[in-house]
């Protein structure tokens, strides 16, 4: 992957955090929630997993700020989502 692509994946990163941050703060809905947030980082896993530090690198300086608590399950339903899961082993 070119180093471009990557820097595009990390700027997506930062507005996956914000869309997590959004959703955990209205609520609403879980899957439509997680198609915004799939729709902001463009299907990339290393945006999501970007998100997903940046959103736990915070939540480690206020342990009990709830906002981040639900952006920070968001990104780790986002994670396991179909798309970014790994395929079983074949046997």
């Amino acid at each position: 992957m070119g180093t471009g692509v990557r820097e595009v994946n990390v700027e997506r990163a930062d507005v996956a955090l914000d869309v997590a941050i959004a959703v955990a703060t209205e609520g609403g809905d879980l899957e439509v929630a997680l198609r915004e947030l799939l729709h902001a980082c463009g299907h990339h896993r290393d945006s999501v997993a970007a998100a997903r530090h940046a959103c736990a690198d915070l939540l480690a300086l206020d342990r009990n700020d709830v906002i981040l608590q639900r952006a920070l399950q968001l990104l780790d339903g986002a994670m396991r989502t179909a798309l970014f899961a790994p395929l079983p082993a074949a046997s």
